[in-house]
């Protein structure tokens, strides 16, 4: 998810990207660029980056990957609203293929090449020590910046065969990184990487680009929800394994 946050000029924002961007691709061998694809959104009229030109260049730093997929520009009301675009984009990825789904700022480093087989592994982990079906889990990478929580959970696209969205609208910038992590920790599903770390520049525990939506009672009823919409799922399709506290 990409935007100008209006406290840089045009040549800091390349900066950061070109960057950033170049730290991704490094972190993935060669094997696995072929696998990867990088879905974008822009901001509605942003001034650097809403322009055919822009794309082209984001386009250019990642020509080593599969390919790069460019949502349509983002309406006034997803401004800010991370939780909107990552359901968007983790929609878009799925409907092209994607089996697994992170989302990543401008502004993350990625300390370790193979982090993917890191997650891969995790996800393995999980299919063979709970009896769940491959996927059935959330693994988050660690984040240096804000240790122990899931900052930056990957979640498969069996997820969005159980749900059909990634997590209720009622999330719009904040909460739904635990929310995952936490849904699925109720089946022992919940990882994170043990070798790959990255670390987000803005946000996370401290400040970030926007004005952060405050409290969301999510651990109430719209977990209860989900949790049994779960149950159900799994119930009727591959285990009924109990949950556990």
């Amino acid at each position: 998810a990409l935007n100008d946050d209006g406290g840089c000029d045009e040549d800091d924002i390349w900066l950061r990207l070109e960057s950033n961007m170049r730290c991704l691709v490094e972190s993935l061998p060669e094997s696995r660029r072929a696998d990867t694809v990088v879905h974008v959104a822009i901001d509605m009229r942003d001034p650097v980056l809403d322009n055919d030109a822009a794309r082209a260049r984001i386009r250019s730093m990642l020509s080593a990957l599969a390919s790069t997929d460019f949502a349509p520009s983002l309406p006034p009301a997803y401004q800010g609203a991370l939780c909107w675009i990552w359901d968007l984009l983790a929609k878009r990825a799925v409907a092209a293929g994607a089996d697994l789904i992170v989302l990543l700022g401008d502004d993350i480093t990625m300390h370790d090449k193979g982090w993917q087989d890191d997650v891969e592994d995790q996800f393995s982990r999980v299919a063979s020590e709970r009896g769940l079906p491959f996927g059935c889990a959330c693994v988050a990478i660690q984040d240096t910046a804000f240790a122990n929580f899931p900052t930056f959970p990957v979640v498969h696209k069996l997820h969005f065969e159980v749900f059909d969205q990634l997590f209720p609208p009622a999330f719009r910038n904040q909460h739904g990184d635990p929310f995952l992590f936490e849904l699925y920790r109720r089946w022992g599903a919940s990882r994170f990487t043990v070798h790959a770390s990255l670390t987000n520049g803005v946000g996370g525990a401290g400040n970030a680009r926007y004005t952060k939506a405050g409290e969301n009672e999510w651990r109430g009823q719209i977990l209860t929800r989900a949790i049994e919409q779960l149950e159900r799922w799994l119930a009727a399709n591959h285990s009924n394994l109990a949950r556990q506290v």
